[in-house]
C-alpha cells in the first residue's frame, strides 16, 4: 500500500463498498474512517506548514514526496486572478469567500495594501 492521499481515497471507497455489501461490519468501517480522518488531518497540517515555509522545501510521505513552492513570482494576467491568488494566500478558496468572511471593505484594504507593497 502506498502512503498517499490517492491510495487513502481508494481504500476508503473500498471500505464503503465492503460495508454496503456486508463484507465488513460497521465497527471496522468506523475504525478505518477514524484512521483515515487522522491521516487527512495530518495532510492538512503538512499543507499548512508548506504554506508557512514560503519557498522552502519539505518532505511529505502523504503527498507522495517533496513539496516545493517556487520562489518565482507568478505572472498575473488580470485583477480577478490577482484577487483570487490573494484570497488563497489568506486561506480562502475564492475572493467571494474571503469577502463573505472578512467583509468587502477589509478585503479591499488588505488587497490594496498587498498590491502597494508588491509594487
Amino acid at each position: 500500500m502506498k502512503n498517499d492521499l490517492n491510495e487513502l481515497n481508494s481504500v476508503m471507497f473500498d471500505t464503503l463498498r465492503s460495508l454496503q455489501a456486508g463484507k465488513i461490519d460497521a465497527e471496522k468501517a468506523k475504525a478505518m474512517s477514524t484512521v483515515g480522518g487522522i491521516i487527512i488531518n495530518n495532510a492538512k497540517t503538512q499543507l499548512a506548514a508548506a504554506k508557512l515555509l514560503k519557498g522552502k522545501r519539505i518532505q511529505s510521505e502523504v503527498f507522495g514526496g517533496e513539496i516545493e513552492k517556487s520562489n518565482e513570482p507568478k505572472k498575473i494576467e488580470n485583477t480577478y486572478d490577482s484577487k483570487t491568488e490573494f484570497a488563497i494566500s489568506l486561506g480562502y478558496d475564492t475572493p467571494g469567500k474571503a469577502i463573505a468572511d472578512i467583509g468587502a471593505a477589509e478585503f479591499k484594504r488588505l488587497y490594496d495594501e498587498c498590491v502597494k507593497y508588491k509594487n
